[in-house]
Parts: C-alpha cells; sequence; structure tokens
C-alpha cells in the first residue's frame, strides 16, 4: 500500500485519533441523547479501525490499527457502563442499523 492510499484512510478516519479528546468529556453532565450518539460514534470508530487495519500491511500501521480498535472498544465499553448507570436503553438492533447505515 503506498503512503497516499494509508494518508487517505488516516484522514478520513480522523474520528478514530480524537477518541480520547472525546472520552475526556464529563459524562456525568451527558444527557441520554449525547451519551447514545458518542455510543453510536464508538461503533463508528470500532469499524473504521477495523477498516484501516484491513487496509494496511506495515507491521508497524498494523499495531496503529490495532491499538485504535482496542481504544474505541474500551471507549465503548465504558459508555456503554455509563448508559446503564443512568438506565439508559435503546434497542440494540435500531442501534446497530443506524451505525451500518452511515
Amino acid at each position: 500500500m503506498d503512503m497516499k492510499n494509508i494518508v487517505g484512510i488516516l484522514v478520513k478516519n480522523k474520528n478514530i485519533t480524537s477518541a480520547e479528546e472525546n472520552t475526556k468529556v464529563e459524562v456525568d453532565n451527558l444527557r441520554g441523547d449525547n451519551i447514545i450518539e458518542a455510543i453510536k460514534e464508538s461503533l463508528k470508530e470500532i469499524e473504521s479501525a477495523r477498516s484501516f487495519f484491513e487496509a494496511v500491511s506495515e507491521p508497524k500501521l498494523v499495531d496503529y490499527a490495532i491499538y485504535m480498535e482496542a481504544a474505541a472498544q474500551s471507549r465503548y465499553t465504558y459508555l456503554i457502563h455509563q448508559a446503564k448507570e443512568k438506565g439508559i436503553t435503546v434497542e440494540v438492533g435500531s442501534l446497530l442499523k443506524e451505525v451500518h447505515a452511515v
């Protein structure tokens, strides 16, 4: 894979690199809709990380892709836990349909 394609994938998936910034948001101040949106975004980040992993072959980029997916999964788990604590529920099927539609 050439550098131009790699840069294109990184730019396209720039939301993954901002996952740490997104997680710094005060979850206590998030309302139900905001937590749901954050969960949807974390699912997109997981999908993007997997796509990036499949697109690269250089060992350091493979390691980076694995790190991105692990970080996105950790964020997802954290947000799900916060949603449960706040009593927020959604139908999983509808959430997944929305994410795959994007």
